[in-house]
């Protein structure tokens, strides 16, 4: 669990729902905390989608596309944040 889910699950536990057994933090009816949920769950990183593996250029440059599974954007390997909706990527180490 990452330092943002940590920082939503307190706050959700001082909410009423919470408090009932409704909600644990991550509950996605719960719209209390909606605009926090959505930035947890972009500092969350996700695999990419659709990975090429591509040669490039006349000499033959090694490139990696994926999709940002989010918006579907392009990725080139190594990049880390989808550069169209901010969602962070994890890249398999044997990728």
């Amino acid at each position: 669990m990452n330092k943002y889910q940590e920082a939503l699950k307190i706050m959700c536990n001082g909410c009423s729902e919470a408090r009932k057994g409704g909600c644990d933090g991550f509950n996605d009816a719960c719209h209390s905390y909606a605009p926090l949920k959505e930035l947890v769950d972009k500092a969350t990183p996700i695999k990419p989608i659709k990975i090429i593996k591509r040669k490039l250029f006349k000499d033959g440059i090694d490139m990696t596309l994926a999709e940002c599974p989010e918006c579907n954007a392009v990725l080139v390997k190594p990049q880390s944040i989808c550069l169209r909706c901010y969602q962070k990527i994890e890249w398999k180490k044997e990728e």
